[in-house]
C-alpha cells in the first residue's frame, strides 16, 4: 500500500494541511511543532481511528471544533482509494472507502487498515509505524500470538489458541463430557420428545377421524331433518295464507257492517236533534230533577202558608202594657231607669254621710271654741268659730243637695205607678217579659214570612228553567219528554254498543292480519295452492289438526337448531383437535430428520476432538520454529545496521530481545546492556523482521518518526541504506526528523524526496 496524498481538515494543531509523499523514500524534515508527529499520528488515524489510545484521540481532536477529520488517498493493488475518516467528541466517528476509478464507496463497515494492510492496529503500531513518544520498542505479547497465527493459518485473526478454545466449545457444544449435555444432548431428548408427540398425533388423529364421521352423520340428519320442515312449514304457510284470506274477508264484511249500523245511527241522530240540539242522559236527568224539586217547592209553600195562619191565630193581647212598655221606653228603657235610680240612691247617702260628718265636726269646734273662750285665748276662739261656722254651713249645704236626687227618684216612681223601688224592679221586669213576648211573635212572623218568599221565589225559578228546557227539544210537558228521550236512548245504546262489538272485532282482525300485505298473500296464495297440490296435503285435515301441525313444525325447528348446534360443536371439536393435533407424518420426517442431524453432529464431534488433538500437535510444532526464524532474520539485519558488531540475537514470547557478546565468550546479554543507539537499531532490525513475516497480502508505508536521532552517521548511513533496499521491494518510506544530517546523508544511497515544513 503506498500513500499518495495526506489530507488534515482538523487533526491536533493541524489545519487545511496537505503531504504528497513518493512511492519510495520521503525525508520530511521541519522543526519542532512543525506538525511531524501529528501527521504520522494522522496516517495511523485513518487507517484505524482512535480505538487503540483513548487519550490519542483527547490529544488529537481539534481543540477549536472539538473534531478530526481528512482523508488519505492511496494505492494498494493497482486500485486507487481515498479513505476518508471524520471523528467528534460525542464519539461519532464516520468513515468512508471510495474507490476514486469509479468514485463509488466501497468495503462499508470495514476498518480500512485491517482491509488494506491484512493486519490489526496492534501489529500495525509495532512493526511499521514507529513513533517518537514510544520508540521502537516492541510490547511484544499481543505480537507475539498475532504472529503465530499469521504463519499457521495466514490470518492474524485465526489464533491458534482461540482456534483450540473454539474446537474445544465446538465438541462440548455438541456433546459434554458426561453426555448429559450439548446439541447432541439436546437432539436426544427432542427425539424423545418428538416420539411422545407422535404417540399423542396418533391418538388425536384417531379422535379427528371419530369426529368427522360424526359430523358427517349430523349433517345427514341434518339435511334431512330441512326437507321435513319444509314440507311442514309450507303446510302450515299454506294454513296461515288461507286464514289470512279468510280474516281479511270477514274483515271486510264487518267493516261493510259497520257502515250500515253507523248510517242507521247518524239518522236516528238527525231526526231527534231540534234546532241542533239533541238531549243525552245529563238532559233527561235535569228535567227529572227540576220537576222533582219543583214538586218538593210547592209542597214547601203550602206548608209554610199552614205555618203563617197557625201562627197569627196564637197572637199575645197588648192592651195596656203598651203604655208602660212606651213609657219605659221614654225614660231610656230598664236599664237606664235601673242605673238613674240607683245613682241618685247612692248620691243621697253621700250627702247626708257628709251632712252628718260636717254637724259632727260643728259640734267638735263649738266644744273646743267654748274651751279656748274660757282659758283665754281669744284669737284661738275666733279662728275655732270661724270653722265652727264654715262646718255648719257645710252640712247644710249637703243635707240640701241630697233633695235633688230624691226628686228624681220619686218622680219615675210616679210615672211608673210604683211605690219604692223594689216595686219599681218588678214592674221593670214583667214589662220585659212582655215585650220579649211580643218581640217573638213578630220575629216568627218575619222569618216566616221570609221563609215564604225565598221558597216562593225558588219556585218560580226552577220552573222558568223546566220550561226553558222543555222548548229547547221543543217538547211540552216532562213525563213526554222524558220518555222520548228515554225510548230515542235505549234505540241509540243499541246502536253504540252494536257498532262498539263490531269495531273491537275488526280491531282483532286488524291485530291478526298486522304485517300482511293483502294483495301479496293473495298473489301468493296460487303459487302455494300448486305446491301444496303437488305434494298431495289436505288442506283441511290440516286445518283440523293445526295444533298437531304446528307442535310438529316447533318440534322439527327445534331439532333443526339441536343438529345445527350438534354441527357447530363437532366442528369446533375438530377446529381445535386439528389446532392441537400435529401431523403424524410431519412428526415422522422431524424424527427421520433429527435422526440425520444426531448421526452428523456425532460425526462433527468426532471430527472436532480429532482437529482438536491434530491442532495442538501442530501448534507445538509450530511453536518451536517461529523463534529461530524470527531470531535468525533479525539477527542478519542487526549485522547489516551495526556494521557487522552485533549478530547474534535471541526473541522471547514477549518480544524482549538478548544479544550474544563474541568477544567475551559468547556472553549473552539483555538489550538494556546496549547502547540507546544500538538498542534502537535492535528494535527497528525485529520489527523489520516481522514485516518480513507478517505483510504478504500487502506491504505497509513505513513511517518513522524521529527513530534515528541517537544514531551516529555510520549507523545512520547503513540503516538508510537498508531501508533503501526495503524501498526496492516496494516499500514507502516516510523519514520524519528535524535533523539536516538525515538528508544529506540520503543524498549519498538513494533517490528521495526532501519535504521541508515550516
Amino acid at each position: 500500500m503506498t500513500i499518495e496524498k495526506l489530507y488534515i481538515g482538523c487533526f491536533g494543531g493541524l489545519r487545511d494541511f496537505t503531504l504528497e509523499p513518493d512511492s519510495g523514500i520521503n525525508v520530511i524534515e521541519g522543526p519542532n511543532e512543525a506538525g511531524k508527529t501529528t501527521a504520522a499520528a494522522f496516517c495511523a488515524y485513518i487507517l484505524y481511528g482512535f480505538d487503540r489510545d483513548r487519550n490519542e484521540k483527547a490529544l488529537r481532536l481539534n481543540r477549536g471544533s472539538s473534531a478530526a477529520n481528512g482523508y488519505l488517498e492511496i494505492i494498494a493493488d493497482g486500485q486507487r482509494y481515498r479513505i476518508e475518516r471524520e471523528s467528534s467528541a460525542n464519539g461519532r466517528d464516520r468513515v468512508k472507502i471510495i474507490e476514486l476509478t469509479g468514485n463509488t464507496v466501497c468495503m462499508k463497515g470495514s476498518v480500512p487498515g485491517e482491509v488494506f494492510l491484512g493486519v490489526p492496529a496492534e501489529l500495525y503500531y509495532h512493526t511499521a509505524h514507529v513513533t517518537q513518544a514510544q520508540g521502537a520498542v516492541i510490547d511484544g505479547t499481543g505480537v507475539y500470538e498475532a504472529l503465530e497465527n499469521i504463519l499457521f493459518s495466514g490470518d492474524e485473526a485465526v489464533s491458534i489458541q482461540k482456534a483450540q478454545k473454539k474446537l474445544d466449545e465446538a465438541r462440548v457444544s455438541l456433546l459434554h463430557k458426561n453426555e448429559k449435555g450439548g446439541r447432541i444432548a439436546e437432539l436426544k431428548k427432542e427425539r424423545e420428545n418428538l416420539d411422545a408427540r407422535l404417540y399423542r398425533a396418533s391418538e388425536g388423529n384417531k379422535k379427528i377421524i371419530l369426529t368427522e364421521s360424526s359430523l358427517s352423520d349430523t349433517r345427514e340428519n341434518l339435511e334431512a331433518n330441512k326437507n321435513k320442515l319444509y314440507e311442514l312449514e309450507l303446510r302450515l304457510n299454506f294454513y296461515n295464507t288461507d286464514t289470512a284470506i279468510r280474516n281479511f274477508d270477514r274483515l271486510h264484511a264487518l267493516r261493510a257492517e259497520e257502515a250500515g249500523l253507523e248510517a242507521e245511527y247518524k239518522k236516528s241522530i238527525a231526526d231527534n236533534t231540534h234546532l241542533g240540539f239533541i238531549p243525552d242522559s245529563t238532559y233527561t236527568a235535569k228535567l227529572k230533577e227540576l220537576d222533582i224539586e219543583i214538586r218538593h217547592l210547592r209542597a214547601e209553600v203550602h206548608s209554610i202558608d199552614e205555618e203563617r195562619a197557625r201562627h197569627v191565630a196564637s197572637e199575645p193581647d197588648k192592651e195596656g202594657d203598651e203604655a208602660l212598655i212606651a213609657e219605659i221606653g221614654g225614660l231610656g228603657g230598664k236599664y237606664e231607669i235601673l242605673s238613674r235610680a240607683e245613682t241618685n240612691m247612692r248620691k243621697i247617702k253621700f250627702r247626708r254621710l257628709a251632712g252628718i260628718a260636717a254637724i259632727i265636726i260643728t259640734l267638735s269646734l263649738l266644744t273646743a271654741a267654748g274651751v279656748l273662750y274660757l282659758k283665754g285665748f281669744p284669737v284661738f276662739t275666733a279662728i275655732t268659730a270661724a270653722a265652727m261656722i264654715a262646718s255648719a254651713a257645710a252640712a247644710v249645704i249637703c243635707f240640701k243637695s241630697a233633695l235633688a236626687p230624691r226628686q228624681d227618684t220619686d218622680d219615675i216612681l210616679r210615672r211608673l205607678g210604683a211605690n219604692n223601688t223594689r216595686e219599681l224592679e218588678r214592674l221593670l221586669d214583667e214589662s220585659r217579659s212582655h215585650e220579649i213576648k211580643l218581640g217573638l211573635y213578630y220575629d216568627r212572623l218575619a222569618e216566616i214570612d221570609t221563609k215564604h218568599g225565598t221558597c216562593a221565589s225558588k219556585l218560580e225559578g226552577k220552573q222558568k228553567e223546566l220550561d226553558a228546557l222543555l222548548r229547547k227539544w221543543g217538547r211540552d210537558t216532562v213525563n213526554g219528554a222524558v220518555t222520548d228521550a228515554e225510548n230515542m236512548f235505549a234505540r241509540s245504546q243499541k246502536r253504540i254498543s252494536g257498532l262498539e262489538n263490531l269495531r273491537t272485532e275488526i280491531r282483532q282482525y286488524e291485530e291478526l292480519l298486522v304485517g300482511y300485505d293483502e294483495a301479496a298473500v293473495r298473489d301468493s296464495y296460487t303459487g302455494l295452492s300448486d305446491d301444496f297440490e303437488k305434494y298431495n296435503f289436505d288442506s283441511e285435515k290440516d286445518r283440523q289438526n293445526i295444533s298437531t301441525l304446528r307442535t310438529n313444525c316447533d318440534f322439527t325447528r327445534k331439532q333443526n337448531a339441536s343438529l345445527v348446534e350438534r354441527c357447530h360443536l363437532l366442528e369446533n371439536q375438530l377446529t381445535e383437535l386439528r389446532a392441537v393435533t400435529e401431523k403424524p407424518a410431519q412428526l415422522a420426517d422431524r424424527i427421520y430428520a433429527l435422526d440425520e442431524e444426531i448421526a452428523s453432529a456425532s460425526k462433527r464431534h468426532r471430527a472436532c476432538v480429532l482437529a482438536g488433538e491434530m491442532l495442538t500437535a501442530a501448534a507445538e510444532n509450530l511453536r518451536s520454529n517461529i523463534t529461530p526464524n524470527l531470531s535468525a532474520e533479525s539477527g542478519k539485519l542487526l549485522k547489516t545496521v551495526t556494521d557487522g558488531r552485533y549478530g547474534e540475537v535471541g526473541i522471547g514470547t514477549d518480544m524482549s530481545l538478548v544479544y550474544t557478546v563474541r568477544d567475551r565468550g559468547a556472553d549473552t546479554r539483555g538489550v538494556e546492556y546496549m547502547s540507546a543507539g544500538t538498542r534502537d537499531l535492535a528494535y527497528i532490525s525485529l520489527r523489520l523482521a516481522l514485516m518480513n513475516f507478517i505483510y504478504r497480502a500487502s506491504v505497509p508505508p513505513v513511517i518513522f518518526d524521529e527513530s534515528f536521532a541517537r544514531l551516529d552517521d555510520r549507523r545512520l548511513e547503513l540503516t538508510f541504506r537498508l531501508l533503501a533496499e526495503y524501498a526496492q521491494r516496494g516499500y514507502q518510506i516516510i523519514l520524519l526528523t528535524a535533523q539536516k544530517r538525515d538528508a544529506l546523508i540520503m543524498e549519498s544511497i538513494a533517490d528521495f524526496r526532501h519535504i521541508k515544513l515550516v
